[in-house]
């Protein structure tokens, strides 16, 4: 009896055994799911793609060959010292060496009025019945005590300055993507490393054109892709859908140029007045 009872617990344990390994590999096949989700966020891509280029422009630059010449023989080259230097290069250049030149070339395309290129969003629910003024909201809760009012303006707040942090931050990758797209093509050219991202694209795509049609090509791209992160604006996100505020606003608004229309018919009165009187 005692045998067949450690049989039983046996093949029970077993059982056990295998559903929490298959329940483990499940859950790590599930795991994969998120990072395939995230790619399919642009930003997401594009940071996949700006730290691929840091690593070939890091390889082009230290080794002489980039990502696509990379094999398991040129692994034993690699010590922790470069290791250690490619996240110190890493974290420096993402976090101030881009920060300071994706600023300069905004602010010299600004002084250049590139913005006037693209249409602005804000002005289209600016002239929307039932919105108003994310700042006016917010004094109109306050003056009111209105939670419901103060609720709005923390939601509406929220999505606008967690747009506007996607919005730098999509500016900053896509410009470093195109700037170390152009830095790792100079490199392959001045000290000839071999493998770099673009000789990957033009051997996989295997094209008739020149080498450095294709590198204008993908340049033209990336600019492309950073003047449209450049021309985007997320002030519509300021205005909020508020009617009870908004028809305040309105008659706020006729009131004034009542006053304004008032002010005018008195100065044309007294004008005439004064002419009446310089004339007798």
């Amino acid at each position: 009896m005692q045998l067949i009872k450690m049989i039983k617990m046996e093949v029970f344990y077993t059982k056990e055994s295998k559903v929490a390994e298959d329940k483990n590999e499940t859950t790590q096949a599930l795991g994969v799911i998120p990072l395939l989700d995230r790619l399919w966020r642009f930003n997401k891509v594009m940071t996949l793609g700006y730290c691929f280029l840091f690593l070939d422009a890091f390889l082009s630059y230290g080794k002489g060959y980039g990502v696509f010449a990379l094999s398991s023989s040129k692994l034993s080259d690699f010590n922790l010292g470069d290791v250690c230097l490619f996240l110190l290069l890493f974290g420096l250049i993402s976090s101030l060496g881009l920060f300071f030149l994706e600023g300069v070339v905004f602010a010299v395309l600004t002084e250049l009025k590139a913005y006037r290129l693209f249409p602005c969003e804000g002005s289209d629910k600016r002239k929307k019945s039932g919105y108003v003024y994310i700042g006016d909201l917010r004094e109109y809760a306050m003056r009111e005590q209105s939670e419901l009012a103060y609720k709005e303006y923390k939601e509406a707040f929220g999505k606008w300055y967690d747009e506007l942090v996607n919005l730098h931050e999509a500016r900053r990758v896509s410009f470093g993507c195109l700037f170390l797209f152009v830095f790792g093509w100079i490199l392959s050219a001045f000290n000839g490393s071999k493998g770099v991202f673009l000789d990957g694209v033009y051997s996989f795509l295997d094209l008739s054109m020149s080498h450095f049609l294709l590198g204008c090509i993908v340049f033209l791209v990336l600019l492309v892709v950073y003047l449209a992160f450049y021309g985007r604006e997320v002030d519509s996100s300021l205005w909020v859908y508020y009617p009870p505020l908004y028809d305040i606003k309105v008659k706020e608004e006729k009131k004034r140029r009542e006053r304004e229309r008032e002010i005018e018919r008195e100065y044309e009165m007294n004008k005439r007045k004064l002419k009446d009187k310089q004339d007798w």
